[in-house]
């Protein structure tokens, strides 16, 4: 490209080591294949690190990747991906933020960060457009996120309206789990960003920018924006959405019994509690306003503040559906004002409140079964329902104190206290815990989860797979009952399932949200969808592309992530549903509750693998798919691992 547009077209790279700070142009061919974001931070994650390389070893990159429609004005054009090899999974790692920290990048100047290395002392990242630097953190370390934060506006820098990146206690006790935190209440949540960032003795990325993005074909841009605004504005759940954000899934998840109480023992919340926690008791409740993430017509966010009882005083930024479930509900904690708490507490540590609310979930679950004791948890009674046992275990999850370093570890740590017999009990996928929804009841969801390339994940295939599916079938002309049948294994379900994928792998690599246009595949064909994403692309970057070369795009983001998992050794195995996804709840009638049946799931397991080009046997990419995209370097790599045969 002899110019950029969209594109800032620079990638700052940051040695900690050696102190050093590099600015280096983004190849033109890395953003055509792979848009930017969570596309190009995959590719410079398989190329830069080996197999040995430990997640918190120097050698590991934490890379922030924005894309090229960050920082415009498309609807919800304001996300980036950070990435790293996942201490939590020892696998391929993302996690997505929102929020305005994506955009202020952009506006500095930079379409993606690489840091390496690990400071001598801990250290923060100051980025002031062309102006980067190291700076001194010694004070700022042992701070809770909202403290740093507080610091690094008004005493360090003395601009509040600065953006921040941050990681608390348990990113600098190294907790596997541990997240960044941006702008105070924005959080990278997934796979354990935070710990790496601890690793390397960074505290904080600190940004400011001032520089504008430059969109090629201005008036056609705006004109593309205005009408995907409408869109979002007549989508059918917009109202509900805006008005309930992801709290409104409470109920929809109870009408489509996925729920997760009490660990996975029952797929629906107890009626005579629901009440308690659905979207409308928080909004009258909890909730002081409505909040949006840069340039975001949904605006889902909702801050709230406590009024009374044992926890009055405390605000936030707003609850999620996700914290809700892992904490509220998979620990028989159906109380929104504990919820909130929990969700002020693990934020100011620095804690992924899913992954933290599934491991004492877990924790619970082994308690009830005698397997773990007082003389274990530090005389805790980690019994369904004691808040005070879940507050107290997320303070000393954050800095490792007793039982709570036991947690720090993940599910490694339980099976090192326990054995690994308790693993059979675990409702994780390839070390991450599902998604706060159980997947018993929705076969296309479980396979989505299953072959998530980042561990269990849902927002990996789309948000809202079932009625995806649905609306996929329809729009494709089928009318045959099973594939309308969420429980069914209909073999089409795999190809939807690569559908949704691709789109979520070109959302994540645009910088935009899923939440937010992530509907428009259930009340659009896909196929429509993807042509005005490439519409909005070629006006602002100047790219010539079309939706089927979009989609081809996306594909190539998803074998580049499954073939660094290969390459770390991970097998078909590793695409499946942990044991008790095929057995009935356990607090449910065993003639009544749903379960996946494992052959049938193998069997559509392998449609999916044969669909994407991989070998059936062992879910491997084949050389002929990978070099198909253009990844002969891949496949390289993956000979040289042992993976694929030589190249002849």
């Amino acid at each position: 490209m002899n110019e950029w547009y969209g594109w800032t077209g620079t990638i700052l790279r940051i040695d900690l080591t050696e102190e050093r700070v590099v600015k280096e142009p983004l190849s033109p061919k890395m953003a055509c294949n792979f848009l930017g974001g969570r596309g190009v931070n995959a590719k410079l994650l398989f190329d830069e690190i080996t197999v040995e390389t430990g997640p918190l070893d120097p050698e590991n990159r934490l890379i922030l990747g924005t894309g090229p429609l960050t920082g415009t004005l498309g609807p919800s054009a304001g996300r980036m991906t950070i990435t790293a090899k996942s201490p939590l999974t020892g696998i391929f790692g993302d996690s997505n933020v929102g929020g305005h920290s994506g955009a202020e990048l952009k506006f500095a100047g930079y379409d993606h960060v690489v840091i390496q290395g690990k400071a001598k002392r801990p250290v923060f990242l100051w980025i002031d457009d062309e102006n980067v630097e190291l700076r001194d953190a010694t004070l700022l370390w042992g701070k809770t996120t909202y403290e740093a934060d507080k610091i690094i506006r008004t005493e360090e820098i003395g601009d509040m309206d600065i953006r921040t990146l941050t990681i608390g206690p348990a990113g600098e006790n190294l907790v596997r789990f541990a997240c960044i935190v941006g702008d105070l209440y924005r959080a990278a949540g997934r796979c354990g960003m935070g710990a790496v960032m601890g690793s390397k003795n960074l505290k904080a990325i600190a940004v400011r920018g001032s520089k504008p993005i430059r969109i090629a074909k201005p008036e056609k841009y705006i004109d593309l924006v205005e009408k995907l605004f409408q869109l979002v504005y007549k989508s059918a759940k917009y109202e509900e959405w805006s008005i309930q954000g992801t709290m409104a899934l409470v109920k929809a998840l109870q009408e489509r019994n996925s729920h997760c109480f009490r660990y996975y023992q029952n797929i629906r919340l107890p009626e005579e509690k629901l009440t308690n926690v659905l979207a409308t008791t928080y909004l009258q409740e909890f909730a002081v306003k409505s909040k949006a993430c840069f340039s975001c017509p949904v605006h889902c966010a909702h801050p709230f503040v406590i009024r009374s009882g044992p926890y009055a005083g405390t605000y936030g930024g707003g609850v999620e559906f996700g914290t809700s479930a892992s904490i509220g509900f998979n620990t028989d904690n159906l109380d929104l004002a504990f919820i909130c708490k929990f969700n002020e507490l693990s934020q100011a540590f620095g804690l992924d409140s899913m992954s933290t609310g599934d491991l004492i979930g877990v924790a619970m679950y082994l308690w009830e079964r005698g397997l773990i004791s007082e003389k274990d948890t530090d005389g805790l009674i980690v019994e369904w329902g004691n808040q005070k046992a879940v507050l107290n275990l997320c303070e000393k999850i954050a800095y490792r104190h007793g039982f709570g370093n036991v947690l720090a570890d993940g599910i490694k740590g339980l099976v090192n206290l326990v054995g690994k017999d308790i693993e059979r009990y675990f409702y994780h996928i390839k070390g991450l815990g599902i998604s706060s929804s159980d997947i018993r009841n929705d076969v296309a969801w479980a396979l989505g989860e299953s072959v998530s390339t980042r561990g269990a994940d849902y927002m990996r295939c789309a948000p809202t797979i079932s009625r995806f599916q649905i609306s996929y079938f329809l729009q494709k002309g089928i009318t045959d009952e099973d594939a309308f049948d969420s429980a069914s294994y209909y073999p089409l379900k795999a190809e939807v399932l690569m559908e949704g994928e691709a789109y979520s792998a070109i959302m994540d690599s645009l910088g935009m949200c899923k939440f937010v246009l992530g509907r428009f595949p259930n009340e659009i064909p896909l196929e429509n969808v993807l042509d005005m994403l490439a519409e909005l692309i070629l006006a602002a970057t100047n790219l010539e592309i079309n939706g089927k070369k979009l989609k081809r795009i996306g594909e190539r983001i998803s074998n580049v992530e499954k073939a660094f998992n290969v390459r770390q050794g991970l097998a078909v195995k590793d695409d499946f549903p942990p044991p008790r996804a095929f057995e009935t709840p356990e607090l449910m009638d065993p003639t009544e509750g749903p379960k996946l049946d494992k052959d049938r799931f193998g069997n559509l397991l392998k449609v999916y693998y044969k669909k994407r080009g991989w070998d059936v046997k062992t879910g491997i990419p084949t050389r002929e798919k990978l070099e198909e995209l253009g990844l002969q370097d891949v496949a390289n790599k993956l000979s040289m691992a042992g993976k694929l045969k030589m190249q002849k």
